[in-house]
């Protein structure tokens, strides 16, 4: 098994424990688009509800958020529930870069105007970071065939050969 087939099947093992965790989640039925939902108040402030997920729609908790006006002088930040939602309020409106960390997953910025009283819904899709598993859970496989020997038998032990069952 390669390195790369052995990294996938980690993913795909991690996913399916992450989603299964997860399954008081699934009660909301995520949107099929990735777009931003903006809606207008008479308030002069915004809010950001942030919804991350995985290439396979799977939520992604406890991740980072940071939310960093583009000229650099406020900072904002947050992490994800359990729900892989975060809820940024009260934000003043502008031009912002939203940088996310999480555990296994590159750190996408995607830029996001806020205008006064709007509460924009906004999913991103985090993609999987191959390069950096190094350090992650590794499978290994025992070999069908031995073939560093010419050795064809199995030794048992008397003990072993009792335990047979009889008929």
């Amino acid at each position: 098994m390669t390195l790369l087939s052995q990294k996938t099947t980690v993913v795909v093992l991690l996913s399916t424990v992450l989603a299964a965790s997860l399954a008081g989640c699934a009660t909301r039925p995520l949107p099929r688009q990735l777009v931003a939902v903006h809606t207008q108040t008479q308030r002069s402030d915004a809010d950001l509800l942030l919804m991350l997920v995985d290439q396979q729609r799977a939520v992604v908790g406890r991740a980072d958020v940071t939310l960093k006006t583009v000229a650099g002088d406020r900072t904002y930040a947050g992490r994800t529930d359990d729900c892989g939602e975060a809820h940024l309020a009260h934000l003043p409106p502008g031009d912002y870069v939203i940088d996310v960390r999480s555990s296994g997953f590159k750190s996408p910025k995607s830029r996001l105007t806020l205008q006064p009283g709007q509460s924009v819904k906004m999913m991103l899709e985090l993609k999987i970071d191959m390069e950096n598993m190094e350090g992650g859970p590794t499978l290994t496989e025992q070999p069908l065939v031995e073939t560093d020997t010419s050795q064809l038998g199995r030794t048992f032990s008397s003990r072993q050969l009792t335990d047979l069952p009889h008929r």
